[in-house]
């Protein structure tokens, strides 16, 4: 291909379509001509997103992001719509649309045939689709040269009925993108057919040296992508809405995404901030010295003052983090309460309230960034209760919750049998627990277990968790968009382990130094007031001491829950990523002591996507809980395995060669593929095995272990690879 014609295909891939913002409502269709304001839209809105679509929508640290991303942040703000944010690949995110499990679907590209069940906006950006090939393997010039080669496209994509008319074409839909790209560098497949910005991107990410763009995909009926949104034929003022806010978004902000997001990779964009930001951040800093943030005094351990070590808490840490690795000053400014908070933003004495719950009550003054934790929350009773798996096993029964708590309505009306009994705080609904005025207590798993040690409650317990959780955002005053902009590409650098070592530690260290500290003056001081009194109340000294000693067991026995409930994934019972990263860590550093073997087992469920999509996510977890106690009844006592990821699981092997790791391996594997699951299909597993290499960094043999189970993938699946 001549370098002007590439030239101008990489030209092309960066000019983004968007209609005029000056487009009235009444040149739009007739099925989309409303009045906003008129317009009654249930909320949220569940929009399917692509994971594996960058520059539009894509996973850094775990959280999706990207150009759609920002883009329906701005529908929003146009729109007042909440988007509930569904992601997938597209062939989950296509039969969740086809079935009316979302309302709408990004970046589908207009079809007759879709136009009979979607009602179609304009494009908001348009993608050449091109050829890829082998570099020297044959010479490209048309759709023709593809005769008698086997050609990879995206699975269900809308131009495969036009490649399947040339019946000379081997057509081999891939579901993953970076497969499909490393399936033409492995020769798997001849060429690949898909658009330049997911070509250029996935060959750069995995360094695909030997693929090159040979062309356009000059067939009739493919045309360039025209990415569009897809709103469900039952839901037409939801569309007209959406074509309103696309209209409203004026050229400026368009051009900021197409800044920000047209050009850049995601390792680009999760070390750095954009240009806009940049000169933001300065702004700020030459105005302020920085971005004024205001919190609360009394949230512990979510936020909180600290006489003596000032401010402290989860959402301090998680600033702290974001300031020190993208260099964004925050001014820390006092503030006792959240009304205080929002009293310091209207009086501009303040630009950002650092942790709150998104709710509709502060709408009219307050809008929220993307939430950057969510709590877990559970249910405490009394240490005779039974286990309580939902609150939908309840019925007719009291439950406290905190009277402030935002989820209050939305769990009367999730739970309407349930009767909830508001509390002034955690404190006092803990007592009426305790003194059985009430059946169990509802709140976060950091609040619950603080003031559980706090007032020495050792006669509570968790006894369950409910799917509810609690969000945690940042606030800014509504017009303030370019700073929420800002703080919502801050939130997406943070590093998902990170984050989570940042709550794990607030879990279960700061709240030992905390309590065992104020209990260890008391102790003294309990103490010397008895020495005083020694001999005339030794029979009573006896009996305070067994007191004592009984409250320590019961300090060790509630200190060891919690630091299990903070270290164990809660579904599988195994260790969580977190927990296994450092046990990981020690074993190594044993190895390297003691010159042990050391051997890792990575395996992943194969087509575990399959039995979410045809049996549900309830079945899937019933899978995932079914293979923790194969794993459990097979590994032993000295070995460690966790839950890696989604469908990953991580087995640390200490005292065990390659060849001990590969055996344990396969029977774990063959234990699988014989039993016989809840959901009456069969399972297997693919496997990775890996030997520590002396003085090796952690990262290279994580590394090492997943090229060998991405090996036994990409062998067939259901067989163990070690190396």
């Amino acid at each position: 291909m001549p370098f002007k014609t590439l030239y101008v295909l990489l030209l092309m891939s960066l000019v983004p379509f968007t209609a005029p913002a000056e487009i009235l409502e009444n040149e739009l269709p007739p099925e989309s001509r409303a009045d906003s304001t008129e317009i009654q839209i249930d909320q949220p809105v569940r929009a399917a997103l692509l994971t594996n679509f960058p520059p539009f929508s894509f996973l850094i640290n775990n959280q999706l992001t990207g150009f759609t991303i920002d883009y329906l942040g701005l529908l929003e703000q146009k729109t007042g719509i909440e988007f509930e944010i569904v992601p997938g690949t597209w062939k989950q995110n296509f039969s969740a649309f086809r079935n009316g499990k979302v309302d709408l679907i990004t970046g589908m590209s207009f079809t007759e045939e879709r136009s009979s069940y979607t009602l179609f906006t304009d494009p908001y950006y348009l993608l050449p689709t091109v050829v890829y090939t082998r570099k020297n393997e044959f010479q490209y010039s048309s759709i023709e040269d593809l005769k008698g080669k086997t050609v990879g496209i995206e699975a269900q994509v809308y131009y495969r009925k036009y490649l399947k008319q040339i019946p000379e074409i081997k057509i081999k839909e891939i579901e993953d993108t970076s497969e499909l790209m490393k399936q033409l560098s492995f020769g798997e497949v001849d060429a690949v057919v898909t658009n330049i910005n997911i070509g250029n991107y996935i060959s750069k990410q995995f360094m695909l040296e030997n693929i090159t763009l040979a062309g356009r995909a000059n067939l009739k009926g493919i045309e360039d992508e025209d990415l569009r949104i897809g709103v469900r034929r039952e839901h037409p003022q939801l569309h007209a809405l959406i074509q309103q806010g696309m209209n409203r978004i004026t050229p400026a902000e368009y051009k900021q995404l197409q800044d920000r997001w047209v050009g850049f990779t995601p390792v680009q964009m999760q070390d750095s901030l954009s240009p806009q930001d940049q000169a933001l951040v300065e702004e700020y800093t030459e105005r302020y010295g920085g971005i004024r943030v205001s919190g609360r005094e009394d949230w512990y351990p979510i936020d909180f003052y600290d006489n003596f070590k000032g401010k402290q808490g989860i959402t301090p840490d998680i600033f702290n983090y974001m300031q020190a690795e993208l260099h964004i000053p925050f001014r820390q400014l006092k503030a006792r309460t959240v009304e205080e908070s929002i009293t310091a933003l209207i009086t501009n004495q303040a630009d950002v309230i650092t942790a709150i719950v998104p709710t509709a009550e502060f709408k009219d003054t307050l809008a929220f960034t993307k939430p950057y934790i969510h709590l877990p929350i559970v249910i405490v009773t009394r240490t005779n209760q039974f286990f309580i798996g939902d609150l939908s096993d309840i019925k007719n029964e009291k439950i406290g919750i905190v009277r402030a708590f935002s989820q209050h309505q939305k769990l009367r009306e999730s739970y309407p049998e349930v009767e909830f009994v508001e509390v002034d705080s955690v404190e006092t609904g803990l007592s009426q627990v305790r003194e059985g005025k009430i059946l169990g207590f509802l709140g976060t798993v950091p609040a619950i277990a603080y003031a559980i040690k706090q007032y020495n409650y050792y006669n509570l317990k968790i006894t369950g968790t409910i799917k509810e959780k609690l969000p945690i955002a940042a606030a800014t005053l509504r017009y303030e968009s370019d700073l929420r902009t800002l703080l919502n590409h801050a939130i997406v650098s943070i590093d998902e382990e990170k984050k989570a070592g940042i709550v794990d530690d607030w879990l279960v260290v700061h709240m030992e130094e905390r309590v065992d500290r104020r209990l260890l003056w008391q102790v003294l001081a309990g103490a010397a007031a008895l020495i005083i009194i020694v001999v005339v109340w030794a029979h009573k000294v006896k009996r305070l001491n067994s007191r004592i000693s009984e409250a320590y067991d019961l300090l060790e026995q509630k200190n060891r829950e919690l630091e299990k409930l903070s270290s164990i994934n809660q579904l599988t019972g195994l260790y969580n990523r977190h927990k296994t990263e450092q046990e990981l860590v020690s074993e190594i550093k044993r190895a390297n002591r003691y010159g042990r073997p050391l051997t890792l087992i990575m395996f992943d469920i194969d087509w575990f996507k399959s039995v979410n999509d045809n049996y549900g996510h309830p079945a899937g977890d019933t899978v995932l809980r079914e293979i923790a106690a194969i794993i459990r009844n097979r590994i032993r006592t000295t070995d460690m395995a966790g839950r890696w990821g989604g469908e990953e699981f991580l087995i640390i092997c200490p005292e065990t060669g390659l060849n001990g790791g590969r055996e344990l391996a396969e029977q774990i594997r063959a234990d699988i593929a014989a039993f016989d699951f809840s959901i009456g299909q069969s399972i297997t597993i693919s496997a990775g095995v890996a030997k520590y290499a002396p003085d090796e960094p952690v990262e290279q043999l994580i590394h090492r272990v997943d090229e060998c189970l991405y090996a036994a993938k990409h062998r067939g699946k259901n067989r163990v690879v070690a190396e």
